[in-house]
Formats: structure tokens, C-alpha cells, sequence
């Protein structure tokens, strides 16, 4: 009879180490078979989007700024011409 090696039967759980890598989450593919695709992003587009964003955001910000400060010069100008009518009316009923 000849003689063979030995091989070990792999069981069912135990995983092949030559079809794992150590940092799967630092691959440049999906490292599952349902994994999502991943696509390198370009540097420039995303800048131009935050920026884009930004502006949008503190040019809605500088509209609510002036809102505030109209309302404002509203209310100022307000007390101005009950303070001028206040003093026109003293100055009728001091004058009978």
C-alpha cells in the first residue's frame, strides 16, 4: 500500500487564509459580495459643492440679518413719531 500525507479535511466554519486580506475596510473594492461599489470622489468637485453650500447658507443668513435690522429701524422709527406726538399734544394741552 502506499503511503500518503495526511491532509486535514477543513470543516465547514474555518476560513481559507489565502481568500482574506487583515484591513478589509482599507480595499479599494467591496470586499463582499453584496458590498456597495466604491468610487474614488474627486477632491474639486467636493469643494466646489461645499463652498457652494456655504454660500448659499451665509447668503441666507445675511438676508435674515437684514430682515431683523429692518424690523428694527421699523420699531425705532415708530417710537419716534408717538414720542413727536406726545410732545405735540403736552405742548396743545399746555397751551390752554
Amino acid at each position: 500500500m502506499e503511503e500518503r500525507d495526511y491532509v486535514p479535511k477543513k470543516s465547514e466554519g474555518e476560513i481559507d487564509p489565502k481568500k482574506t486580506v487583515e484591513n478589509p475596510g482599507l480595499i479599494a473594492f467591496p470586499h463582499t459580495i453584496s458590498g456597495a461599489v466604491i468610487r474614488p470622489e474627486d477632491e474639486g468637485k467636493i469643494k466646489s459643492k461645499a463652498l457652494t453650500a456655504m454660500r448659499q447658507q451665509t447668503d441666507r443668513q445675511m438676508g435674515q440679518l437684514y430682515g431683523q435690522m429692518q424690523t428694527l429701524v421699523d420699531q425705532a422709527n415708530a417710537l419716534i413719531r408717538r414720542r413727536e406726538i406726545s410732545a405735540g399734544s403736552w405742548k396743545y394741552i399746555l397751551s390752554i
